[in-house]
């Protein structure tokens, strides 16, 4: 008989993620967005890690590159450039 490879554990706390997400969606602010894709993140992480799907980076042991801030300061310049080109006509 073939082991299932699911966690009960990760997925309620995937549920109370979402559930949280809901929450400052319908009910806070607008500057607690930040807040509401952390949790939307927190819940795709804790679904994957329900479910025993790796996420590259966050839940597999492989180590970022070296020079990743240098990559990810380069998009982060990239797109928020092309932001405000796009929105400031």
């Amino acid at each position: 008989m073939k082991k299932k490879n699911f966690n009960p554990k990760e997925l309620a706390w995937a549920g109370y993620s979402l559930a949280i997400a809901l929450l400052i969606h319908f009910f806070a602010p607008g500057y607690l967005f930040f807040f509401k894709y952390a949790a939307i993140i927190a819940f795709l992480i804790n679904l994957c890690s329900a479910f025993n799907i790796k996420v590259p980076y966050i839940s597999d042991n492989r180590k970022l590159p070296k020079n990743y801030p240098i990559y990810a300061g380069i998009i982060f310049g990239i797109l928020y450039l092309s932001y405000l080109i796009y929105f400031n006509k």
